[in-house]
């Protein structure tokens, strides 16, 4: 456990203050610009992978896709 801790410190996603505890990883918005641009980068080369290979099971696939998206974020929210 206490590897996972500090292993989780060291790479900053918890931040461990003697006496008052321990605070996990929340990024600001640049911090979390910069862990979003590679999640796009390769969301977008699967869809252009898919668009080649699979045209047309991701025609079929896709109208199902956006709504269970649709359906989850209805339930939640999104401010919190």
């Amino acid at each position: 456990m206490r590897v996972a801790v500090n292993r989780l410190e060291m790479e900053g996603f918890l931040d461990v203050e003697p006496l008052r505890g321990s605070f996990i990883f929340n990024p600001d918005g640049s911090e979390l610009a910069k862990l979003w641009g590679p999640h796009v980068a390769v969301k977008a080369k699967a869809l252009t992978v898919a668009i080649k290979e699979r045209p047309d099971k991701l025609h079929s696939e896709l109208p199902k896709c956006t709504e269970r998206m649709t359906s989850a974020r209805a339930l939640t929210d999104v401010n919190k």
